[in-house]
């Protein structure tokens, strides 16, 4: 699969020492995924859930791995992510593609629907909404440009920690792995091309995956994304 040769997806620019670090962290085999990769034009990443707006994201990881093995390719990346976004509020946002002309979509939502309220922890968006919003996304980016579309399914939950953490208990907010991997498996489903990042991110004991909130990610937890988005750009277009 070609690597775009510009990139667009949602969130803060990364700067820095850590950001250095993080880049140095992902290791060898993922340097070799991006000098292995045909570059492109253009790609464009949605995302909601303050994963790609982490200024240590994943996203920009990837920034960072492109100015330093690609320079000449001269790759541009726009990060348009929207902290807390469900897939039915992506939808009004779809007619910027239109402006924006993206060769690649990059396509991460669905984790802010399955966040549950209340004692009945009942969903903010239902199962069957999310399925059809998921589509719906798909089939009007195509009617707006003819980009090609990656979907980037939802990570894991640290249940332990989200169970725990002080802010969703007096807001009466819980979330679970279940419902993240129910989402994957719609994407996992179509015939577009789908990044896991599910197992990547599933917590254990020691693995620092995640922030205390046991939903976004730490360092450690983008990078292991990095490597799978990487790893499946690579691939040969089917």
């Amino acid at each position: 699969m070609a690597v775009p040769r510009a990139l667009q997806v949602s969130a803060r620019v990364g700067s820095g020492d850590e950001l250095v670090e993080s880049v140095q962290g992902v290791g060898h085999g993922i340097d070799v995924g991006i000098e292995g990769a045909t570059l492109t034009h253009h790609l464009n990443a949605m995302e909601s859930n303050g994963l790609v707006a982490d200024r240590l994201s994943w996203f920009e990881i990837l920034r960072q791995l492109l100015a330093i093995r690609r320079p000449d390719d001269a790759v541009e990346l726009t990060n348009a992510a929207v902290t807390g976004c469900t897939t039915t509020q992506a939808l009004t946002m779809l007619p910027a593609l239109s402006f924006q002309r993206p060769d690649w979509v990059l396509c991460q939502l669905g984790a802010n629907d399955a966040q549950r309220l209340g004692s009945a922890r009942t969903r903010l968006v239902s199962a069957g909404e999310t399925a059809r919003n998921l589509l719906l996304l798909r089939d009007r980016a195509l009617e707006l440009t003819s980009a090609q579309w990656v979907w980037l399914t939802p990570t894991a939950v640290d249940e332990s920690r989200a169970a725990a953490f002080s802010h969703f208990q007096r807001a009466g907010i819980s979330w679970a792995t279940a419902d993240m991997a129910d989402t994957a498996k719609i994407m996992s489903a179509r015939p577009e091309p789908a990044v896991d990042a599910l197992p990547a991110t599933m917590p254990f004991s020691g693995s620092g995956l995640h922030l205390d909130d046991g939903v976004h990610l730490t360092l450690a937890g983008q990078q292991a994304v990095a490597v799978e988005v990487v790893a499946k750009l690579a691939q040969p277009a089917r």
